[in-house]
């Protein structure tokens, strides 16, 4: 591939990666504080890919320079954040938090970096190691959070967000990747090696999200058109036995409990039982089983036996296997914190 070439290509991803980062940004579907932070995710590749052509191309300042390394030394921290967004307890608090994650990259490359490029020190050669090794952390930990909601959460029915992380995670290994065999093999590598494969993957990501969407949307049409012959006399008869499972054999004390497993156990196809208890219930299967497990823990602690429990120990024997999510919860249904609807009761008791 001819140097013109690589120039070109790496340059038309760079716009198209703004380009994109705008528009995920404004885009009005999903989870928005999710697609703000991927919005954000896009621009710093697009900040760490433009410096890569600028500097191969130019003699760019040192200020573009460290722009371009400070965008890479967050790009770790982004992914992270981004796959932590998907977490059912994600508020704008915990967003907040979030920002703690970045305050090493800009003082580490605002300060000490930019010093030892002036100098042309030797650490600047290990400085880049170590970014790597940075990146290569965060990358690691986000995919331990990615395959811990894909088991605990309804992210692992949620096949269009699957793969959108998925994509993220992928592409940012790539991209890192590239950067690696560069500092190794610098003599037998073009420096737009890095550019040129995030190009690659930002256009295959774009092009397999796209028409796996499509193909989404059009299998869920179907689903939906072929549900609709439901009787009221099969919708009353799995109601009951929905009730029969909830109410008398408490099966939401289960913490590992999802709807593929219910609809196994009642042997009602999965999309049948989903839009059921979405039409009667007013709620997707993650809130309907949430309320009878944050109703239980209400009803504990109305016993005498439970007034002095912790209430993390409520939380776990109403089958909840995490705190922040039991928290999230019962907020959300009783309209106080654990703590305080306890207060609440023992006054009304007293």
């Amino acid at each position: 591939m001819s140097r013109d070439l690589i120039i070109i290509l790496s340059s038309i991803g760079v716009i198209n990666s703004l380009i994109l980062s705008i528009f995920v940004f404004f885009f009005p579907i999903g989870n928005r504080t999710s697609n703000r932070i991927l919005a954000f995710l896009i621009l710093l590749l697009s900040l760490k890919i433009g410096k890569s052509v600028l500097i191969y191309v130019y003699n760019i300042p040192i200020d573009i320079v460290v722009i371009g390394i400070l965008a890479f030394y967050c790009i770790g921290p982004c992914v992270y954040v981004f796959i932590q967004s998907y977490k059912p307890d994600f508020t704008a608090r915990k967003l907040a938090f979030s920002l703690l994650h970045f305050v090493f990259p800009v003082v580490n490359v605002a300060f000490i970096l930019r010093y030892f490029f002036r100098t042309q020190s030797i650490l600047w050669d290990y400085s880049f190691i170590f970014l790597l090794v940075f990146y290569l952390i965060y990358w690691v930990l986000s995919f331990r959070i990615y395959n811990y909601l894909v088991k605990s959460t309804s992210l692992k029915n949620n096949d269009i967000d699957k793969l959108v992380i998925k994509s993220v995670l992928i592409g940012t290994f790539v991209v890192w990747l590239s950067y690696l065999l560069y500092s190794i093999f610098s003599e037998n590598l073009h420096n737009l090696l890095g550019p040129t494969v995030y190009s690659l993957v930002l256009y295959f990501s774009i092009f397999f999200i796209y028409r796996y969407s499509l193909f989404y949307r059009q299998s869920k049409k179907i689903e939906k058109y072929s549900d609709q012959s439901l009787s009221v006399e099969e919708r009353d008869m799995y109601l009951k036995k929905i009730l029969e499972k909830f109410e008398n054999e408490k099966l939401y004390l289960s913490p590992d409990l999802t709807l593929t497993q219910l609809s196994s156990v009642l042997s009602i196809r999965y999309q049948t039982l989903s839009r059921i208890i979405n039409e009667h219930y007013k709620m997707n299967f993650s809130e309907f089983l949430n309320s009878y497990r944050i109703n239980h823990c209400c009803n504990l602690m109305r016993l005498d036996k439970y007034s002095d429990e912790k209430i993390a120990a409520l939380a776990f024997e109403s089958g909840f296997n995490s705190i922040s999510a039991f928290n999230a919860a019962f907020k959300k249904f009783t309209k106080h914190s654990p703590s305080e609807y306890r207060k609440i009761i023992s006054k009304k008791s007293s």
